[in-house]
C-alpha cells in the first residue's frame, strides 16, 4: 500500500477591495458653476443652489484650478452685463447711476471732510447763539409792547388787511 498525499487545501477566493470610508465624492457641475457665478451670486449662493455646502465649495476651488476658474468666469460675466447697463443709464443722464459710478468706481464719497472740526460743538455753540438771539428778540418786543397805546383801536386784525377802527364800512 502506497500512502497518498494529501491533497492542499483550495486556495481562498480574492477579497474584495475593503470599501471605501467617507462619503461619495459629490459630482459638480462646473457649467452650473459659472452660470451661478454669472446670474451674480456669492459663492455662499452658489453653494446652495448647487445643493453643496460652502466648505466644499471651497475645498473644490482649493483643489481644482478649472472649479475657480468657472466662478471667475460667471463672475466676470456678471459685472460686464452690470456694467454695460450702468454705463447706459449713466449715459442717459440717470442721476442715481452717475452717482453710483462716482461712489463706486471713482472712489468718491458724499462724506463731508470737516478738517478736525468737532461738528457736535460747533452745533452747541450755534443752538446757543441763536437762543440767546431768541431772548434778546422777545425781550425787544416786550418793551416795545410795554410803550405801544393801549387797546386796539387803529390797528390791523391782520398786517395786510387795513385799520377799521372798529367802523364798519358803508354797504357791507
Amino acid at each position: 500500500m502506497t500512502k497518498r498525499k494529501p491533497t492542499p487545501p483550495p486556495a481562498p477566493p480574492p477579497t474584495p477591495d475593503p470599501p471605501k470610508r467617507g462619503r461619495p465624492k459629490i459630482e459638480i457641475d462646473l457649467v452650473k458653476v459659472k452660470e451661478a457665478a454669472a446670474d451674480g451670486l456669492s459663492q455662499a449662493e452658489v453653494a446652495a443652489k448647487l445643493g453643496i455646502s460652502l466648505a466644499t465649495l471651497m475645498r473644490r476651488k482649493r483643489q481644482f484650478d478649472n472649479f475657480g476658474k468657472a466662478i471667475k468666469e460667471g463672475q466676470a460675466k456678471a459685472h460686464g452685463e452690470v456694467s454695460g447697463i450702468l454705463m447706459t443709464l449713466a449715459r442717459e443722464k440717470n442721476l442715481g447711476a452717475v452717482i453710483w459710478y462716482e461712489k463706486t468706481r471713482k472712489g468718491l464719497s458724499d462724506k463731508l471732510d470737516l478738517g478736525g472740526i468737532d461738528i457736535d460743538a460747533a452745533i452747541e455753540r450755534e443752538l446757543a447763539r441763536l437762543a440767546a438771539g431768541s431772548k434778546a428778540a422777545d425781550a425787544g418786543a416786550s418793551a416795545e409792547a410795554d410803550a405801544a397805546p393801549s387797546g386796539d383801536a387803529g390797528m390791523a386784525a391782520h398786517p395786510e388787511q387795513p385799520a377799521t377802527d372798529g367802523v364798519s364800512e358803508p354797504g357791507g
